[in-house]
């Protein structure tokens, strides 16, 4: 039996985020059906006044951009505790992981029976 387990990743840089594709396309040993989306970014612009007191027009604008992709693959079974510590093992600095599972049994079918998450914050 074959579990698809989505690992969905968050990153302030896209380079960072591009790197961690390539670490978790290595970090896999079976030959699955594995492929990357990634995500449009998301971009919070923030307006500051440069001096509280006086010349109100006067302001600094900031941006931060938010790079967003997930990797979906199908694994099995007996390899997915292997997959997560590996993945928890992994060092990717300045990336968010969260890992989600997702298999069919019959309750699921029926829509009873809810799929796990785990999620990791990054390394600092």
């Amino acid at each position: 039996m074959t579990l698809t387990v989505t690992v969905h990743m968050k990153a302030f840089e896209g380079a960072l985020l591009r790197q961690a594709f390539a670490h978790v396309r290595t970090l896999v040993r079976t030959p699955s059906h594995m492929y990357c989306v990634t995500v449009p970014s998301r971009v919070q612009r923030f307006t500051v006044l440069r001096s509280p007191h006086i010349d109100k027009k006067s302001r600094e604008q900031f941006e931060l951009r938010t790079h967003k992709g997930f990797v979906r693959m199908n694994v099995p079974v007996h390899e997915l505790n292997a997959l997560v510590q590996r993945l928890k093992s992994a060092h990717l600095l300045g990336v968010q992981l969260c890992i989600q599972t997702t298999h069919t049994s019959f309750l699921r079918k029926e829509g009873l029976e809810p799929s796990r998450t785990v999620c990791s914050t990054p390394s600092r």
